[in-house]
């Protein structure tokens, strides 16, 4: 028998058979860097390997450098991008990184938005796996200042020197 003798694939009157998946689909990563919102748009296919590629030579070099190994030469990554100033274009679009940079955004705020959106696209359009990352940045900020507050506590002051008088000649 037909399918719609058996009750399957049947449509109901007045209904549209069409599935609308936006809702399932992920959407472009917006993100606040100081006065600017930047947005990272849905990667392309070939951004979305760049990407892939971009973190995995990352992840390659961390486990090289925690064994004392030599790092990746450029031959080794030949056509990963190696710096976020290389990987900002791809991930953010390169019309808008254009724009940020012409209106004054610093490029710190650049390519931390665009190494944000590694993070986030990487995990799967994961706004968690960002969070954790910023709060990660945020303890090792806090570590560093603890640690250079410390330094600053036990560094043994500078002798003192004579003032010279007021009228040029030496005090003793």
């Amino acid at each position: 028998r037909p399918a719609a003798a058996r009750g399957r694939g049947a449509q109901t009157p007045g209904k549209d058979p069409t599935v609308k998946l936006d809702a399932y689909l992920p959407k472009p990563f917006t993100m606040t860097c100081g006065d600017w919102e930047i947005t990272s748009p849905v990667p392309t296919v070939q951004a979305g390997k760049i990407v892939t590629a971009f973190q995995a030579m990352q992840a390659e070099q961390a486990r090289r450098i925690d064994a004392g190994e030599p790092l990746l030469t450029e031959e080794d990554v030949d056509g990963i991008p190696q710096t976020l100033d290389e990987l900002s274009p791809i991930i953010l679009g390169e019309t808008q990184v254009e724009r940020l940079l012409n209106d004054g955004c610093p490029p710190a705020y650049v390519n931390s938005a665009a190494f944000a959106a590694v993070i986030y696209w990487a995990n799967g359009a994961s706004e968690q796996a960002v969070a954790a990352y910023m709060a990660g940045l945020n303890t090792a900020a806090e570590d560093a200042q603890a640690t250079l507050d410390a330094i600053y506590q036990t560094a043994v002051p500078k002798a003192q020197t004579p003032s010279p008088s007021q009228t040029g000649q030496p005090t003793e």
